[in-house]
């Protein structure tokens, strides 16, 4: 692990002041002089489920392949705010299918050299993903003492020590740690309705309604190189282009390869929550349909990122990520170097109709990038509410 690089993000350099503070809340306080004691007493009334579980053992107490730290969450996912179908389905009856879910779970483990401190230049790392492409661990070498660029995290162990992070969607508890998941299995909730005979013949039970699918996948290119790269032979009704620059090679120069690392799978990284530090990319032209986006290559800055995510906004476009001081500029440029492009612009009567995108452009950098790219589509859909059915068919304006 190369300490000086940062190709895992900036690990040793930020703090996630936000984790910090909402761990404060994973457990009750009851000692003696707290308000909890003089109200409750020692027993928990607390009920347990709404609360995260949290095991840590005594300093100097911990046995060879026992746990040290246990937290057991749960967590409430909305269907809605990963797939955007349910936001925009209406309620049916009949319904029959199945829905699958895909999640990240990984073992990371990590082995100390012969000074037993746990610091990025005295680690070796692996991770083993098990389910899925992205680390769900992100590992602060920030403690209560230690806040300096590459100092300890203030975790000693003995040499040669090999600490195993988890992280999983599970219902079992873990030995030794006297703590149990607050439930044993998922729950899918749905809400229900009591149909009207009568309000039923009077309304249409054929609905259509539009919402976005989501096409994913990279291309690479070393080190001030430029790319041009088809990124789909034909998609119909193409409306959002999103491009994410990875740095995937520690070493720099144009001669390096990319996808020698991958800060996904680091539970040191921040990707992919942000970009890379200043990734930045150059002479950027996307093509839609043989039809330009811009009329002269770009140099893609904050500027335009503002332009083209302008129409993304809420209340009639006049609130985004940018006018709500959610992501000012020193922060894209800096770290959130997202390119993201309207390609929605279309004639009524290429409704339906597929479109090649081709992308082209320079790495503005001294590291190899790997470019993960998303390409939201509309898609229209009829909902028979009456039988269940449901058809996809081209947008009608």
């Amino acid at each position: 692990m190369n300490s000086t690089v940062g190709e895992f993000g900036l690990s040793n350099t930020l703090l996630n002041k936000g984790a910090y503070d909402r761990s404060l809340f994973t457990a009750l306080d009851q000692q003696v002089n707290k308000l909890a004691f003089d109200v409750m007493g020692l027993t928990a009334n607390l009920q347990a489920v709404s609360k995260p579980q949290v095991y840590v053992a005594s300093a100097g107490s911990v046995a060879n392949d026992a746990p040290f730290y246990v937290a057991h969450y749960l967590a409430c996912i909305k269907l809605k705010d990963i797939c955007d179908y349910f936001k925009k389905c209406p309620m049916q009856k009949n319904t029959c299918g199945f829905i699958y879910i895909n999640y990240n779970s990984s073992s990371t483990t990590i082995t100390t050299n012969s000074t037993g401190v746990v610091a990025p230049g005295t680690i070796a790392v692996s991770n083993d993903m098990q389910f899925g492409n992205t680390c769900p661990i992100l590992w602060n070498f920030y403690s209560a003492v230690s806040t300096a660029t590459l100092s300890p995290t203030g975790l000693n162990v003995p040499a040669s020590t090999i600490l195993t992070v988890t992280a999983d969607v599970n219902g079992t508890a873990t030995s030794g740690n006297g703590i149990a998941p607050s439930q044993a299995s998922s729950r899918l909730l749905v809400p229900t309705f009591s149909p009207n005979p009568s309000a039923d013949n009077a309304l249409i039970q054929k609905k259509t309604f539009r919402y976005f699918e989501r096409v994913t996948n990279k291309f690479t290119v070393q080190a001030g190189q430029s790319f041009t790269w088809t990124i789909t032979n034909g998609i119909a009704n193409p409306k959002k282009w999103i491009m994410q620059p990875i740095i995937t090679n520690m070493a720099a120069g144009s001669s390096s390869l990319p996808d020698v690392i991958n800060p996904f799978r680091s539970p040191f990284s921040i990707v992919p929550a942000t970009t890379s530090p200043f990734a930045a990319l150059r002479n950027l032209q996307v093509t839609v349909g043989n039809a330009p986006i811009w009329n002269n290559p770009v140099n893609f800055g904050y500027d335009l990122f503002v332009q083209e995510m302008s129409k993304s906004g809420v209340d009639g476009d006049l609130d985004d990520v940018t006018n709500a001081d959610l992501l000012c500029q020193r922060l894209w440029e800096s770290l959130y170097r997202f390119v993201a492009v309207d390609i929605r612009r279309r004639l009524p009567s290429e409704d339906g109709a597929s479109k090649s995108i081709i992308v082209s452009g320079t790495n503005n950098t001294n590291y190899a990038l790997t470019i993960y790219y998303h390409i939201l589509r509309e898609v229209v859909a009829s909902v028979d509410t009456a039988i269940g059915t449901v058809s996809q068919g081209p947008v009608q304006h």
